[in-house]
């Protein structure tokens, strides 16, 4: 176990993924990099429930569709980012630089730790991708997943699905990644917040590089310019992290059960 963080020991064989990266833990990272050091030339972007509601390095919306900070939403005793999609809440960067930021996007690895608010409905938790463009690879972007039957999308219409419904209050750790070829997806969940918790890798879906990434949104999607996300989220992020570093099924693992200590910690 890490010192006080309560975190599942890495298997024997692991090279530690945060260590790697961030020199200790996640969270020892966190603490000793507050929002204004964490730029997207660093490589990492995350939005950190208990750092507010805008997050890290993540604009406010407009007043109207503001996230809102949802007090103990988590079983851990953590704040959540509470994304309605009735009121289209985002947050989101837009920066030209992100292509190169995120080593022209791949190899790249992507982690969400979340609690949908409904059920089977369609949501893009995040989006990631060229919002002026209508491009098939640009359009919806790499990373966007919905809670029906899309779990998560390449491009335009190219799709991994879930093997199951997701019900309200289920609790979900996802792990995305591509390794320049592939995209891979993981994940740890709990439907509707009891009973068993699984984990499930998806079958590998062949990737494919996007050519103007310029916008990174959470709590919806946006495309072909729009003022607004189309497909907006229903949920509560604790934490959404990317780093433009490919992940090895055993690191995967590793980050996957982290993040789910320190969200869920069932």
């Amino acid at each position: 176990m890490l010192p006080g963080l309560g975190f599942v020991p890495l298997p024997a064989a692991a090279t530690p993924w945060a260590a790697a990266l961030f020199g200790s833990n996640l969270r020892d990272w966190y603490a000793a990099n507050d929002a204004a050091s964490v730029t997207l030339a660093s490589g990492a972007v995350s939005a950190w429930a208990d750092k507010g509601p805008a997050g890290r390095n993540l604009a406010q919306a407009t007043a109207a569709s503001r996230p809102t900070v949802s007090a103990g939403a988590f079983p851990t005793g953590r704040d959540g980012i509470r994304f309605a999609s009735a009121s289209a809440q985002h947050l989101l960067v837009n920066d030209a630089g992100l292509l190169a930021d995120f080593g022209g996007v791949l190899p790249c690895t992507f982690a969400c730790a979340f609690i949908s608010a409904s059920s089977n409905a369609s949501q893009a938790v995040w989006d990631l991708g060229a919002p002026g463009s209508a491009a098939g690879n640009d359009r919806y972007g790499l990373f966007t997943f919905t809670s029906a039957s899309v779990f998560a999308r390449r491009g335009n219409g190219v799709n991994i699905n879930f093997p199951v419904g997701i019900t309200t209050g289920t609790r979900m750790v996802v792990v995305m990644r591509s390794d320049g070829t592939n995209l891979y997806v993981d994940a740890k969940y709990q439907l509707g917040g009891t009973g068993t918790v699984t984990t499930w890798s998806a079958s590998t879906l062949a990737n494919s590089s996007l050519a103007s990434l310029s916008r990174l949104t959470l709590g919806g999607r946006f495309k072909d310019g729009e003022a607004a996300p189309s497909l907006p989220a229903d949920c509560t992020i604790g934490e959404y992290l990317t780093v433009n570093r490919y992940s090895t099924d055993t690191e995967t693992a590793s980050l996957r059960d982290r993040l789910w200590t320190d969200w869920f910690n069932v």
